[in-house]
């Protein structure tokens, strides 16, 4: 009997003692598990940092080499990328470059295929950016929340970006439907005054000033005043369309050319439908001719003011664009219904960049956009 009672007392001071060595260890593997969880916060801090580093980088070196491209002087070109990272947000402050970091020369293509960055080759057509965040300057490194536990307090990410400018083959092609002749307010068969609401007199007349023509051959004004100016402006082509597509200019690095071969319709009554997909099977014409450069950016312009209603699919045909080599930037002026929808795939299935005009100003805008970027890419 006294036996038994020793052995149950036995298990019953047993049971605490054990009970009590475990909490050192939920105390261990909770210290391991906060440190892991605040180790993993600087870890996502620090590719954040990276990534806005990497992307305002690249935007400096855009912002020089378009610099460049509108025959800009080294030191302009230098401004401008420190200009435009200054507009960058990085850790939280904007990204600063010392005119150390920014190099201007040409990038020259390998026989495997890749870009090398040569510095001061002369004509400049390239600005390489090595962006720094280092205790050194005046970007400084970046503080880390936890890492100070561990002894390091924080770190210094760095990245190099370089932009090129690149010979570019560029074709308008261009809306021309008889609603291309309605005013801008975006209401459908309103014309400027004196036609009005007249759609009888409007069809059989020529675009009046207040019109979506109007506001297009302004645009493409504003387009090639921009060309005219670059170190290497690209050749540019025009094709127009309706219910059916017409080449009214082949490619030539004649701006004032281009701007006529557009403002030659303003004193003339075109109207149609909108048959897009044979405005761009010409364009992509144009873009894969025997005099166009090899080594050249194949680039479509697509303007339109609405959905297609004529032909064959457009989105489609994008495809086909695609297939040989031709991005195609899109440009959606008041169009409604689908149209809007439309140009959005075509630029995407293509590579390209969509915009959306609600009115005169921003169509403008768009073009001028257009022609800084046109000749721009990063080649790092």
């Amino acid at each position: 009997m006294n036996r038994r009672l020793d052995q149950r007392r036995l298990v019953s001071h047993g049971s605490p003692r054990r009970r009590g060595a475990v909490i050192p260890l939920v105390a261990v593997f909770l210290v391991v598990f906060v440190a892991m969880a605040a180790f993993s916060i600087d870890v996502a801090y620090m590719q954040l940092v990276k990534t806005q580093l990497k992307a305002a980088t690249d935007s400096a070196a855009r912002a020089g080499t378009s610099a460049l491209v509108q025959g800009k002087t080294n030191a302009q070109a230098q401004a401008a990328a420190q200009a435009m990272a200054a507009k960058n947000y990085v850790a939280g402050k904007p990204l600063s470059l010392a005119t150390s970091d920014i190099t201007i020369g040409q990038s020259q293509q390998q026989a495997d295929g890749s870009w090398a960055f040569v510095s001061g080759a002369s004509p400049s057509q390239a600005t390489q950016i090595n962006s720094k965040l280092f205790s050194n300057n005046a970007n400084g490194a970046v503080p880390l929340f936890f890492a100070p536990i561990l002894g390091t307090s924080s770190f210094q990410p760095q990245t190099t970006s370089v932009a090129s400018a690149f010979a570019c083959e560029v074709t308008l092609c261009l809306d021309r439907s008889g609603s291309m002749k309605w005013d801008t307010s975006g209401t459908e068969w309103l014309y400027p005054s004196p036609y009005l609401y007249d759609s009888r007199k409007g069809n059989s007349r020529a675009p009046l000033t207040g019109s979506r023509w109007h506001a297009l051959r302004d645009a493409v004004n504003t387009f090639t005043t921009i060309l005219s100016t670059a170190n290497a402006p690209p050749r540019v082509g025009v094709v127009t369309w309706s219910s059916s597509a017409s080449t009214d200019l082949a490619l030539s690095t004649d701006m004032t050319s281009v701007y006529n071969a557009v403002n030659a319709y303003t004193s003339q009554a075109f109207q149609g439908g909108t048959d897009m997909q044979d405005g761009m099977s010409k364009a992509r014409t144009q873009l894969t001719g025997a005099s166009v450069r090899t080594y050249a950016k194949r680039v479509m312009i697509l303007m339109s003011d609405g959905e297609w209603n004529e032909g064959s699919n457009p989105i489609t045909y994008a495809s086909t664009c695609a297939s040989s080599n031709i991005t195609v930037h899109t440009v959606c002026f008041l169009a409604s219904g689908t149209g809007p929808s439309a140009l959005q795939s075509i630029a995407s299935t293509t590579g390209g960049s969509y915009y959306l005009a609600t009115d005169a100003a921003s169509l403008n805008a768009a073009f001028t956009q257009l022609a800084y970027s046109l000749p721009v890419v990063l080649t790092k």
